[in-house]
């Protein structure tokens, strides 16, 4: 058998070197090319950064079978793997193998759309590569691209879908396989018939002497075979190697602007996919201190148009809730002098709730009549609903002078997230209202495979956030007519103004509101 001409090429010239990749490499790019071939790091990072990513202050020259790849987004992970499955298939020791027999090195994905995207980064790095472009037989396709080494000897790179029982890599030798994306596949802890498990127990079992199998992913909450490999591994690195990296420690041309931006928006997101921090599967979504620096100290009075009404209806247990919200121009002082800074603010001018039960559910022509008296200061004759109930409930709504919109359910999330922005920004004024409080900071953010999605859970008391949809959806509502508020503050009348229900008379007339806020005010209005 003809000796391989390529035996000593380094995954490090492959990536970094010219006439390969030639990629411009930060130190921990040099620093994880040479972990991963069980070569000293010669001083490419310092022992603070060493300990911060490989968990160790120094790494033992020890070649992994397994090298595990946590970090955020553009920090250039699917070029080390790209990188790493052409270094596997030009260096490989396949003297045991017969020479009719084809080894490959596996991409798998959760979808063959995002195997593909390492796959495209591959076959872009072969064919212009100078050196490397002479290895390529025939014309690769979408899925598959075949060397032919200076040895003789053929392998190929393939994509392929993740199978059940890990079938897609049991059929040939592996001279290595990469997991992308490991955190978005399904688990065997929760019954995933695909799972991560399965698939890297086959991929071991095939893999040929002296290879490596890569794992590269952005981690989404602390589960699933990601975070146990992180949990086993960092800090005690030997065949296996666990890598954590933000975007930056990995790529520091990345622009921080561009995290800044996205961290306003989604503290959360940011801190996932550029932090590649384990954020946890079900976590408070708002801050209590940003929701806390939001609420007035004292009672608004208001007469004119509020320009948004959200409410979202319910019958037995969960509470009924409305909120009425409007935007207003807060001109701040320009710096050193400068001129003053326009920027609107969304103030929540009131909220309600009317709770049923099940031996006495609400009646909607009623409630709706009664919302129909809340709103008639503000001015506001149309509300924001989501789908539920929708045509039945219009006609009630007709009945009292109001009319319905149905808010779209393209993303159920967006009135949370420009929520949680708005209150991060302080850009955003909420009434003193205990029970609107507890239900805001009962939202919770829930990881999954797909990224984070809103949760709203059920409580002893049978209530589930009622007040955050009402106040989320008014909210985003007020925002969108930024600028068009022009009424003024009114002095309050004198009567009682209860949680919601400015009269005495409960649903049907036999129940008294829910009381949850009952106050006579001593000051006049705010005025802002």
């Amino acid at each position: 058998m003809t000796a391989n001409p390529l035996q000593g090429l380094t995954l490090e010239q492959v990536f970094a070197g010219q006439g390969f990749a030639g990629v411009d490499a930060s130190p921990l790019q040099l620093a994880i090319c040479r972990a991963a071939q069980g070569r000293p790091l010669d001083g490419a990072i310092d022992t603070d950064a060493c300990a911060r990513h490989f968990g160790v202050p120094e790494l033992a020259p020890v070649l992994p079978a397994l090298v595990t790849l946590i970090c955020g987004v553009r920090g250039g992970k699917s070029w080390l793997a790209a990188c790493a499955a052409i270094h596997a298939c030009l260096t490989a020791d396949l003297s045991q193998l017969q020479e009719h027999e084809l080894p490959r090195f596996p991409i798998i994905a959760p979808t063959v759309d995002a195997a593909r995207a390492t796959f495209v980064i591959l076959c872009g790095i072969l064919q212009s590569s100078a050196v490397l472009c002479r290895f390529i037989e025939g014309e690769p396709t979408s899925d598959t691209v075949v060397l032919c080494r200076p040895d003789g000897r053929r392998v190929e790179v393939v994509v392929v879908a993740a199978a059940r029982g890990g079938l897609s890599v049991r059929a040939r030798w592996l001279l290595g396989y990469c997991l992308e994306e490991c955190a978005q596949f399904g688990s065997e802890g929760t019954g995933a018939v695909v799972s991560a498990e399965d698939l890297l127990r086959a991929a071991r079992t095939r893999l040929l002497p002296g290879c490596t199998g890569w794992i590269v992913s952005s981690p989404f909450g602390p589960v699933g075979l990601l975070h146990e490999t992180y949990k086993k591994h960092f800090g005690s690195p030997g065949r296996t190697l666990v890598i954590h990296a933000s975007t930056r420690a990995l790529n520091p041309s990345f622009p921080q602007s561009q995290i800044d931006e996205i961290r306003a928006e989604d503290p959360d997101t940011a801190a996932r996919e550029y932090d590649a921090a384990w954020t946890d599967a079900d976590s408070a979504y708002l801050a209590a201190v940003s929701v806390d620096a939001a609420i007035r100290p004292e009672p608004l009075y208001r007469k004119g148009v509020a320009l948004s009404a959200a409410m979202d209806p319910a019958t037995r247990g969960n509470s009924w809730t409305l909120a009425v919200a409007w935007s207003e121009l807060d001109e701040k002082p320009g710096k050193d002098g400068g001129e003053p800074e326009h920027k609107y603010r969304v103030i929540v001018g009131g909220v309600w709730s009317w709770t049923g039960s099940k031996s006495a559910p609400l009646s909607p022509r009623t409630v709706l009549g009664e919302i129909a008296d809340a709103l008639r200061p503000y001015g506001v004759r149309s509300i924001v609903v989501d789908g539920w109930s929708f045509d039945a409930m219009q006609d009630h709504a007709r009945e009292v002078g109001l009319s319905l919109v149905e808010h779209p359910n393209v993303d159920r999330d967006l009135p949370y997230k420009r929520l949680k922005s708005l209150l991060g920004n302080g850009d955003l004024e909420l009434p003193p209202d205990p029970v609107m409080r507890a239900d805001l900071l009962a939202i919770r953010s829930r990881a999954t495979s797909g990224g984070s999605k809103i949760h709203l859970p059920h409580t002893a008391n049978a209530r589930h956030c009622d007040m955050a949809p009402a106040v989320a959806l008014a909210v985003m509502h007020a925002e969108r007519s930024v600028g068009a508020s022009t009424c003024r503050h009114t002095p309050p009348t004198r009567r009682r103004i209860t949680h919601g229900l400015p009269f005495s008379g409960g649903p049907r007339g036999t129940r008294e509101p829910n009381r949850t806020a009952l106050f006579t005010p001593q000051r006049g209005p705010r005025i802002l």
